[in-house]
């Protein structure tokens, strides 16, 4: 059925909810935080501060809400929302879903907002809504502040739509600039890119259970007042592997790096087949596949040329150059995440498992995918996100056990290792005492700059009074600002002293776009105020700084069952010593074994096994930080 026609509407209604003051979430654990270091005194402290934009938002029976990746520019924080409603008994409607409003949250006048969107007609037969809202990344001074966004549902003769906001830095007023550009049957999972004058888009071509489905790139001149078609191509398709049955193609999920001056696009290749007359889908294997020529070649992540369209071929258990999981191992509903760690790594999220609830981090380490697990239970829905800032990977998620908290854990080394999670904001219960749940997350992408270690999440939560399994509920959406680590480190180090002051004073007085400390697109004499009045604040010239590393590590074999470490003390101000243990030969990754206290140089694994490869790492941790790893030891036991 087709959808009903929408109107070219060039401005639209606002709704204003009443200003709240961005209130410090867990205000006594979090100032805790601030000024001890954690329990094994090396991950980075964590504030948060949130601000609620919208309570309560119903759509009537058996409905839900979707959210997207979002785009952060100076301070401002956009965000596409979508409504899903499903098998309405009431008047017999099918499926129905589509992008229905915008959030948007001004750091600098603490302006949140609720905007109905031009898209928010429902569409009939259509489930799984998309689209995206994106600042102009690499714009020209009279393009600063540009949103750009497209939208469009799973649906039949389905039409997307793109469209440009009239003003700058002002999600109220938009022009649809593209109509109905996109009507193949039950494409989806449109995500748009905008870099200067060109736009990137990726999608879902045709449904995800045609054996025919294709990912398909297009790149668009958005320098006229129509956009312009450049390119389109096939990045991606379904296939048939002999002894497995189709390889469809499931969600799409794009984001483009502004660091790495990349596109990093994955999607879901999975298995589907029938048993007693039941569709089985054995969800399978992701690609990772970038263009850092705005879509002119594509590379895999190892960085050799991508031959496309990519296809799922591979029999073997073995893991391909762009694949992250064997064959067959079975995977959760999205992909969640994909991106460059701020080294340029690449690295995806997403939930595995065999009900799809392990939250795992997929980095690429050398010569293939590592991944950690970062919590074994997430909680129903899709109540996870990750990102990037200046120097950590950040991912945010919501646990079965806690489905009302928001968890944050952060890595330094792009996704290898993470802190131990810390709760940055909690929704709590219903005024009428029942449970609520966080049912989404997502990340708000920096369109230009990573300026500092802060970033922003948006997330929305529902109580269980009113649909317990997800139906007639009423949406709440809050937008989480996370802070890393001192904000006045402008030198990366994790730590604040002479060296931030010195490198940040030259920024400044050379007009470097870096020294913008209140990131308003401005370097002026208020970002020098800010900037000293943070490193006052901040400063660690008393407090100690990371010990020396420990070196001369050994490990002997004192059985077939225990190997005895032994090394030397280099530092006279540690707290602890971390002793990590990797099993098997590179690249096989290192694992926390133990801690031990201060001076002690001698440990012994008694959880070793005959006939296996290990080696093994040792480090100092005090207050101020961890030291660099000593030597490694390698022992084969007999």
């Amino acid at each position: 059925m087709k959808a009903t026609p929408r109107a070219r509407l060039s401005r639209l209604p606002i709704h204003r909810l009443p200003r709240q003051e961005p209130s410090m979430v867990g205000l006594a654990v979090l100032a805790l935080m601030a000024v001890m270091p954690s329990a094994q005194g090396a991950d980075p402290t964590i504030t948060a501060e949130s601000q609620e934009i919208v309570s309560e938002y119903s759509w009537g029976y058996n409905t839900g809400l979707k959210q997207h990746l979002g785009s952060y520019k100076n301070g401002r924080s956009v965000h596409l929302m979508s409504r899903r409603t499903r098998d309405n008994p009431v008047d017999s409607r099918p499926d129905l879903g589509s992008p229905d409003f915008a959030v948007w949250v001004d750091e600098h006048t603490g302006e949140a907002l609720a905007l109905e969107h031009p898209a928010g007609v429902l569409l009939e037969d259509g489930v799984n809504p998309g689209g995206n809202a994106v600042f102009t990344s690499n714009a020209a001074a009279n393009e600063e502040g540009r949103i750009w966004s497209v939208f469009g549902a799973r649906a039949n003769e389905l039409p997307f739509d793109l469209a440009r906001s009239s003003e700058l830095f002002d999600p109220s007023q938009s022009d649809v600039v593209l109509d109905n550009f996109e009507t193949f049957e039950r494409s989806t999972s449109p995500t748009l890119s905008v870099v200067d004058q060109t736009g990137l888009l990726t999608y879902r071509y045709l449904h995800s259970t045609r054996p025919d489905g294709a990912v398909l790139f297009q790149r668009y001149d958005l320098s006229s007042s129509t956009p312009q078609l450049v390119k389109q191509e096939s990045i991606g398709r379904a296939s048939f592997v002999q002894g497995r049955g189709d390889i469809t193609i499931e969600q799409v999920w794009s984001r483009w790096d502004p660091r790495r001056g990349a596109l990093a696009v994955t999607w879901h290749w999975f298995e589907r087949f029938q048993e007693n007359d039941q569709l089985i889908k054995l969800f399978g294997s992701n690609p990772f596949l970038y263009t850092d020529d705005l879509g002119e070649t594509w590379s895999l992540a190892d960085g050799s040329p991508a031959t496309l369209p990519l296809t799922y071929a591979t029999q073997d258990s073995t893991i391909s150059p762009y694949d992250h999981l064997a064959a067959g191992e079975t995977m959760g509903w999205l992909t969640r995440d994909v991106g460059f760690g701020p080294k340029g790594t690449p690295w995806m999220a997403a939930p595995v498992g065999e009900d799809g609830r392990e939250m795992r981090f997929f980095v690429w380490n050398e010569s293939r995918w590592d991944n950690r697990m970062l919590t074994p239970r997430l909680d129903l829905g899709d109540p996870m996100a990750c990102g990037t800032v200046r120097d950590y990977v950040v991912c945010a998620y919501s646990e079965a056990a806690t489905p009302g908290t928001l968890l944050v854990r952060v890595s330094l080394d792009e996704g290898l290792t993470w802190s131990e999670p810390v709760t940055v904001d909690s929704v709590g219960s219903a005024p009428d005492g029942s449970l609520q749940r966080i049912n989404w997350v997502s990340y708000a992408q920096p369109a230009d700059r990573y300026l500092d270690n802060s970033g922003r999440f948006f997330f929305s939560y529902y109580k269980t009074s009113d649909g317990g399994d997800g139906r007639n509920f009423k949406n709440n959406v809050r937008w989480v600002r996370l802070q890393v680590g001192p904000k006045a480190d402008f030198s990366a180090d994790q730590r604040v002293d002479e060296s931030d002051k010195t490198a940040f004073e030259t920024a400044f007085y050379s007009g470097d776009s870096l020294a913008d400390f209140n990131d308003n697109g401005v370097v002026d004499g208020d970002d020098l105020a800010a900037f000293n009045a943070a490193w006052e604040e901040e400063r660690e010239a008393d407090l100690p700084t990371p010990p020396a590393a420990p070196s001369n590590l050994t490990a002997t074999a004192l059985s077939s069952t225990q190997i005895q470490l032994t090394w030397q003390d280099n530092s006279t101000d540690e707290t602890l010593f971390r002793i990590k243990r990797a099993t098997g030969r590179y690249p096989s990754p290192f694992e926390r074994l133990a801690d031990v206290g201060a001076d002690v140089v001698t440990f012994v694994d008694n959880t070793v096994e005959s006939g296996t490869f290990y080696r093994y790492r040792v480090i100092a941790i005090n207050p101020a930080g961890r030291s660099a790893s000593s030597n490694t030891a390698r022992i084969m036991m007999p």
